[in-house]
């Protein structure tokens, strides 16, 4: 009996053993599921959490790949196109924004961003201009009434406030320039007549920015409604003896087009650069003939400036007569001084580029085709633009044409006195090229940013443009939108 008890005794202790082990596995088993769920859990929240970190981080960025995303923010719209670039963070130190025009719309841009804010919508908008403290724009629309009617606008950018600057009359004004201290706009004006539903050759003209009418006032124009008469013109006349309709050398859309125009105003608001349409020579129509007058009317260029500018052609047809400079395009200077791109009177061939100081005194020959061998290397120079850094150091961008080859644009520092360096120029490294015998590939409108930027249009092929930042120190190239039209801006 003892034996048999001492055998169940065993039994139970063995079948207690295996209840154990059993549990023990069980217990195991669930360890393990529990922590595996666990793993699963803690990637999941450290997955949320990554998200959330990446999202926050790049709140601000521009998305890739949109198509035309739109947001309110103030009064503005901010555009997102599609495959836009990314510009790098090295352009934040840009203060300035670029306005341009692109289908309806007046774009603010902003590189240190690449924000683009529309500040304005419209299908009849003319023309633009931006203010110097880029706070404010002036624009033209196009307006009813009679053909070729506008009226200039202008607008607060911060508040919104647009401000009606020339009134509904029986006049068009277009092209408005803000003075350099805000005060007043230039702009031209031309006069409709009723009976032979033509426009005035045109007139410039200056008002207030508060659009007051009693502040307006005349500056250059013609005493004559029109300073080309078609009776003046030389009619085409048929085998028959009849006229055709057409004349000698010149348009129609010349004959109806505005004949004076402003290009720039000096950085003390004193003097303006204007334009007027002459006779060409060898019968090629009407050419922009350049003035360079003072608000008040008087010649800028004085009797002194026009003694030192003047050339000797050592040829043997002109004896060596004294030649005057004619200039082309000034470039204002913040110092009062001013450098000229000049061109020798036609039939020669010739150009200079010289900075003269605020005394109108010639202290620096940059290019003069004729002292430094132009004709050698069959090459002209032509100044796009010019920054000054400090008292002896400038910035200039300009371009290189040469006969029968592609034409350059290079930019580089010159300190005072620096000539450019016409026989080492294909050795120099260029920022934009125009292939010869090709038009599709045009460069526009070269202008400084700030002395690290340049911005300029481009012809990339036929019916299709681009607008370029330029990073002069890294020589990178920039593209800030594409157009059917070469891109308008101001800056």
């Amino acid at each position: 009996m003892e034996e048999q008890k001492n055998q169940n005794d065993s039994k139970n202790d063995l079948d207690s053993a295996l209840d154990n082990q059993q549990q023990k596995q069980l217990k195991s088993k669930k360890s393990f599921w529990w922590v595996l769920i666990g793993v699963v859990l803690f990637l999941i929240i450290a997955t949320v959490i990554s998200v959330n970190v990446w999202n926050s981080q790049n709140l601000n960025q521009e998305p890739k790949n949109l198509e035309n995303i739109i947001s309110e923010t103030s009064n503005k719209e901010i555009i997102q196109t599609q495959d836009e670039p990314q510009i790098h963070t090295t352009i934040e130190k840009i203060t300035k924004k670029i306005l341009y025009k692109t289908d309806n719309n007046l774009i603010l841009y902003t590189p240190s961003t690449t924000e683009k804010n529309i500040i304005l919508s419209s299908n009849d908008i003319l023309d633009f201009d931006l203010s110097k403290d880029q706070e404010f724009i002036v624009y033209t629309l196009k307006e009813g009434g009679f053909e070729g009617n506008s009226d200039i606008y202008l607008k607060n950018i911060a508040s919104g406030d647009i401000v009606r600057l020339t009134e509904k009359n029986n006049m068009a004004s277009f092209n408005p320039i803000i003075f350099p201290d805000n005060s007043k706009i230039a702009y031209v004006r031309r006069i409709y007549n009723p009976t032979t539903k033509k426009l005035s050759d045109g007139e410039i003209w200056t008002i207030n920015v508060d659009g007051d009418a009693e502040s307006s006032k005349k500056l250059f124009g013609s005493n004559d409604e029109f300073f080309i008469k078609e009776s003046d013109l030389d009619k085409i006349i048929d085998e028959n003896g009849k006229w055709t309709g057409d004349y000698l050398c010149i348009t129609q859309e010349e004959i109806d087009s505005s004949k004076i125009g402003i290009r720039s105003i000096s950085s003390d608001g004193a003097i303006m650069n204007y334009w007027q349409k002459r006779w060409a020579p060898e019968c090629s129509g009407l050419w922009e003939t350049p003035r360079f007058s003072e608000i008040n009317e008087s010649d800028f260029f004085t009797e002194k400036f026009r003694q030192q500018n003047t050339f000797n052609l050592d040829m043997q047809a002109w004896d060596q007569e004294k030649l005057n400079w004619q200039p082309e395009k000034i470039f204002w200077l913040d110092d009062g001084g001013f450098v000229l791109e000049q061109s020798a009177p036609a039939p020669i061939a010739g150009n200079s580029i010289y900075y003269f100081d605020e005394k109108q005194n010639k202290q620096w020959e940059i290019f003069d085709s004729f002292k430094q061998e132009a004709r050698k290397y069959d090459t002209q120079i032509l100044i796009d633009d010019i920054i000054k850094k400090d008292n002896g150091h400038f910035i200039i961008a300009y371009s290189a044409y040469k006969r029968l080859e592609d034409t350059k644009y290079f930019v580089d520092e010159f300190n005072f006195g620096d000539k450019v360096d016409i026989a080492n120029l294909n050795n120099k490294n260029y920022f934009a090229i125009e292939k010869l015998n090709d038009h599709n590939d045009q460069i526009y409108n070269v202008e400084f940013l700030d002395d690290n930027y340049l911005i300029y249009s481009k012809q990339l092929e036929k019916d299709s443009y681009g607008l370029y930042l330029y990073n002069i120190t890294k020589n990178k190239e920039q593209e800030i939108m594409k157009t059917n039209s070469v891109p308008e801006f101001k800056i």
